[in-house]
């Protein structure tokens, strides 16, 4: 391809300059961009990188023959392109061929790199790739990220908050009553481990300056924990300093003393706690709670089973479902309620219970066919309220005191006081062992006599003899006991059985050893055994 007036010179600064001289007689050219690039890689420079704006004005000088001397290309060697990410964890290189001058080498491109300080992690596999594939942009350095340390951590080691559900028993019985145990400690229990933290390791961007690591969070317990506190040995476990329920807190855990609950029914199930129990309404029939601290009630224990390390003090009453049958002497059916505390017991009032205090009962109104047991005293009434015992058994060391004992149409009623009521019972079932193996012994003696004599019967009758022997020794250390424990049996000398306002006909009273059944009413007074021994039923001063 021929351009008449127009020559290529490439200059020192190895730029392509077009130049154009327009000769006499020459027509105007009909010239373009594209006609000039072809003309220049006729001439042996299609691989320098062109101007195009260059190329459009000469392209026009030549259309208008105006001479001219312009640079229209000039040689470049190969180009290196890095982006670094705005962590400077990364840098990217994008390798642009030469265009007549200097081809890529990784050398240069190593270089490059450096020149913009990025120095750590480099790839070489990955500079010579990006070489080899120029115009595609690859990763050629990473960074080493810093490793984060770890964060404190309180690990709990109790139970916390765990769901109950029914118990179901080696035979496959599901008790819906029971839903397993609260979660519960011990003083001394070890309740949360502190783990501390752990720092991290420090990193590098690659520009090889450090990168530090996130710091660790810590935690510590909380300053003020109810019921618990770190230990003196080691301030990372932490202690329970009472018993109760463990409770989980955002800084640690805490230890209740007292469980609340608004009832105790099938949806709670039975409670057993070493702390305090406090009941806003009724413990439900069917239920057992036991607590190693104080049960309160604000409102009435029905036929279930309580028991308590403390008090037990009920605000409504404790009432049985079941009544007792007539033919029963003394004491109530098995579906009855069942309080026992080896603290004191108070109710508004009791009725169809069976109720045990190492201390006292108390009971603001009424006691109506139960079966009381107060070790030291048993009262009703006080405080402006007229005090019943109607029907049942009460027992006391020093004192039982209602303003009414017994009364018209109650069921018979037992009082009795001087001798430790545990004492008492295991004499009575001393008594009723004798009994029964003194029934024994008639029968296997009526059966020695049946066999005495015969022959065909000789080993029955000797095993029958066997039996016998077995059974008079069993009585004779029966009655041993038996005499053991009454000597045990100290009267106390300030027992009383005081009736406010009357001691009504059909009770019966026993102070230790003396018994007397009340055959008419005697109004108000108090039996008690005077200095000389005698037991009587003497007045009682107003104010008692």
């Amino acid at each position: 391809m021929e351009l008449p007036g127009v020559s290529l010179v490439e200059d020192e600064a190895q730029q392509l300059v077009l130049r154009y001289v327009p000769a006499e007689g020459n027509a105007r050219r009909s010239v373009d961009v594209s006609g000039l690039r072809e003309f220049a890689g006729a001439n042996g420079f299609a691989e320098l990188a062109f101007d195009e704006r260059s190329l459009g004005a000469a392209a026009v000088k030549i259309r208008r023959s105006e001479p001219c001397a312009l640079v229209i290309a000039r040689r470049a060697g190969a180009e290196y392109r890095i982006e670094v990410e705005p962590d400077e964890m990364s840098a990217w290189l994008t390798v642009i061929a030469a265009r007549g001058g200097k081809p890529a080498s990784a050398l240069d491109a190593v270089a490059a790199l450096g020149a913009r300080n990025v120095r750590e992690g480099v790839d070489a596999a990955a500079v010579e790739a990006a070489v080899e594939r120029c115009g595609e942009r690859l990763r050629v350095a990473r960074g080493m990220p810093p490793r984060p340390g770890l964060d404190a951590i309180l690990e709990p080691l109790v139970d916390l908050n765990r769901q109950r559900h029914p118990q179901i028993d080696d035979s496959g019985h599901v008790d819906f009553c029971d839903l397993g145990d609260i979660p519960s400690v011990s003083a001394g229990e070890a309740l949360m481990r502190r783990h501390p933290p752990q720092p991290g390791a420090a990193g590098c961007n690659v520009y090889g300056q450090v990168v530090p690591a996130p710091p660790s969070k810590d935690l510590v317990f909380a300053s003020r924990l109810q019921g618990a506190a770190p230990s003196p040995d080691d301030p990372d476990l932490l202690l329970a300093e009472i018993s109760g329920q463990p409770l989980l807190q955002r800084d640690g855990v805490s230890v209740e003393p007292i469980v609340r609950y608004d009832d105790i029914d099938l949806s709670v199930g039975n409670v057993h706690f070493p702390g305090s129990i406090e009941v806003r309404g009724d413990i439900r029939s069917g239920m057992k709670v036991h607590a190693d601290g104080d049960v309160v009630v604000k409102g009435v224990i029905e036929s279930a089973e309580v028991s308590a390390g403390g008090d037990i003090k009920v605000d409504g009453g404790i009432i049985g479902h079941s009544l007792v049958p007539r033919e029963a002497r003394h004491g109530v059916t098995a579906r009855t309620a069942r309080i026992s505390a080896a603290g004191n017991i108070s109710a508004h009032f009791i009725e169809n219970a069976v109720i045990e205090a190492r201390h006292t009962v108390q009971v603001a109104e009424s006691i109506v066919q139960s079966d009381i047991t107060g070790l030291e005293q048993v009262r009703a009434g006080g405080k402006g309220r007229k005090g019943r015992i109607l029907g049942g058994r009460v027992r006391a060391t020093l004192l039982v005191a209602a303003d009414f004992l017994g009364g018209e149409g109650s069921a018979p009623t037992q009082i009795t006081v001087g001798i430790d009521p545990e004492l008492q019972r295991e004499i009575e079932r001393h008594r009723q062992r004798l009994a029964a193996k003194l029934r024994e012994h008639e029968d296997v003696s009526k059966l020695v006599k049946l066999l005495r004599g015969r022959a065909d019967k000789q080993a029955l009758y000797d095993k029958a003899r066997v039996a016998l022997g077995d059974v008079c020794a069993e009585i004779v250390e029966q009655m041993r006991r038996k005499r053991e424990l009454e000597a045990e049996a100290k009267f106390a000398e300030n027992a009383r059985i005081v009736a406010g306002e009357c001691l009504c006909a059909g009770v019966t009273v026993c102070l230790g050893q003396h018994t007397r059944y009340i055959n008419e009413d005697l109004g108000r007074g108090v039996f008690q055994v005077d200095q000389a021994g005698e037991f009587g039923f003497g007045a009682l001063a107003r104010g008692h």
